[in-house]
């Protein structure tokens, strides 16, 4: 059985990998440090999709100080902002929201993943598709979705290896925000279904976050704009595509995963909050 980025051992397991990360931050020769930063991001997160079972992408890097990350479901590709990460002196704040992004980025394939799996297993149904045939059903919901189809398919033929889509609080199965710290109102699967495919797929073929993850969206109505993340869409700023961004359901989830490891990866620094600006080439982390 798969995993998933909001089990526990799963967002542990990931975070000792990121302090990993931070105690070779600046190992060896410094023309060499970003390639081999590079490398155990990849390798990394490799390990991150195999755990959670979805279909196998390495990461790509992009020099584009507007974007922390992204992740494009029509090619299956997550692209990781050098901006921070060439840094040797980077702020340890920086650092842990890098890899907050990181993960944030995978839960929405994870998200494609699942609502996949869970179309093929009849528990949704994407809105304007009413059939799909015996045969072909990985072509046809790659279609429908605008999703890669090889990892459509690898997602319909692991269906059963991870069943249930257990969203976090914000994205649950519940009732009109029944159960402790759940807001008024509750997006599921279903809405973010519904809120991503009754518009243009072609205004929105990725999906990004800048690299600024402090200050989280306060949503108060559902799809509603509001402060919060600056979420970029392949680059682009767009007023009108940040307006429908804020609120997203998909969006609220993946946030929502962020903070857990957010959470997890600063308790692994000893007096986080004294040392959050701390850059890497302080002495003061003696080495």
């Amino acid at each position: 059985m798969s995993s998933t980025l909001h089990n526990a051992a799963t967002v542990i397991f990931f975070s000792g990998r990121c302090k990993d990360l931070w105690d070779k931050w600046n190992q060896g020769p410094a023309n060499g440090r970003l390639i081999k930063r590079k490398n155990i991001i990849k390798r990394d997160m490799k390990q991150l999709m195999s755990r959670i079972g979805i279909y196998q992408m390495e990461p790509g890097f992009v020099n584009d100080p507007n974007v922390g990350g992204e992740f494009g479901w029509g090619d299956w590709e997550i692209n990781v902002g050098t901006t921070e990460l060439a840094k040797h002196n980077i702020r340890c704040k920086k650092f842990v929201d890098l890899c907050a992004t990181f993960y944030h980025e995978l839960r929405h394939a994870e998200q494609f993943t699942r609502i996949a799996q869970s179309v093929r297993l009849k528990r949704l149904e994407i809105p304007g598709v009413k059939n799909i045939p015996f045969f072909g059903k990985s072509l046809v919901i790659s279609k429908a979705m605008g999703m890669d189809y090889s990892a459509t398919k690898y997602a319909l033929n692991h269906r059963n290896d991870y069943t249930v889509f257990s969203e976090t609080p914000r994205m649950a199965h519940c009732s009109h925000g029944s159960g402790p710290g759940w807001q008024t109102w509750c997006p599921t699967v279903d809405d973010w279904l519904q809120c991503t495919y009754s518009r243009s797929q072609s205004n929105f073929s990725a999906i990004g976050q800048s690299d600024d993850v402090t200050n989280l969206p306060n949503v108060g109505g559902q799809y509603s704009s509001g402060g919060g993340t600056m979420n970029v869409l392949g680059g682009r700023r767009d007023a009108i595509e940040r307006q429908w961004y804020y609120g997203a359901p998909d969006e609220i989830d993946a946030v929502g995963i962020e903070k857990l490891l957010l959470r997890s990866l600063s308790n692994r620094f000893a007096n986080y909050r004294a040392k959050q600006n701390w850059r890497r080439t302080d002495p003061r982390w003696g080495g």
